[in-house]
């Protein structure tokens, strides 16, 4: 049987093989740059690439998405967890939980090579991770709305104090202080530390003109800074 470093020798040695094209490729992207879920460009290009390869190239997946599959023995947890998250985005919700399904149901292998970014996903979650990536984005990017639905489908899987606190943020930027008041209060319950939600709690209650929460939040605030600077 093949051993692992004798197959990571061969794949270093294929890729030496190629590298002037690898490198070209990718100077190719550097200097043609495109923003975040707009790279149609960039897209093609990686699509045309696959196909020269012999696989066929599959367009459009999370917005720009490209796949390319090879059938190269056993489909693994990861490859689950992956296309999961890919049918949801395209809508097929049926098929992405039978995919989630197979991925929670299958032991992980004790000798598999993971990629990093695909540990992450697998522990932080059944997609959880694309989802964050996604929400962050479109929050940093000022879409709010966009991060607000990101956001509310992340929280169904795995929620973090740090998630319903930017869907607060995205709620207070369109106007719907309510709901944003609700996420920031829900952070509070995961992380009662978590002393930017009693800031912004402090700040949506002055603006109510409720100062009766309005001190009380800025209370909870100070024992939070005096705990840390003690």
């Amino acid at each position: 049987m093949t051993s692992r470093e004798e197959i990571k020798g061969e794949a270093c040695r294929v890729i030496d093989s190629r590298r002037a094209e690898i490198v070209d490729l990718g100077e190719t992207i550097l200097c043609n740059p495109e923003t975040g879920f707009n790279e149609i460009n960039t897209a093609a290009l990686v699509a045309a690439q696959l196909h020269g390869l012999g696989i066929e190239p599959e367009l459009g997946l999370a917005i720009t998405g490209v796949k390319g599959r090879k059938e190269c023995g056993s489909t693994g947890k990861t490859y689950y967890t992956l296309r999961s998250d890919l049918e949801r985005k395209k809508g097929n919700t049926t098929l992405s939980l039978d995919l989630a399904k197979k991925a929670n149901d299958m032991p992980v292998p004790s000798n598999m090579m993971y990629n990093p970014i695909y540990d992450k996903v697998t522990n932080m979650g059944i997609s959880s991770a694309w989802y964050r990536y996604r929400a962050q984005k479109y929050l940093d990017n000022q879409a709010y709305e966009s991060a607000i639905k990101e956001y509310t489908e992340l929280i169904k899987i795995k929620p973090l104090a740090d998630d319903h606190f930017n869907l607060g943020l995205a709620y207070n930027m369109i106007g719907q202080s309510l709901m944003a008041e609700n996420h920031y209060r829900i952070c509070l319950s995961i992380n009662p530390y978590y002393s930017d939600a009693f800031e912004k709690l402090a700040e949506i209650s002055k603006s109510k003109g409720d100062m009766k929460k309005y001190y009380f939040y800025l209370n909870e605030l100070g024992k939070i800074k005096s705990r840390v600077g003690n």
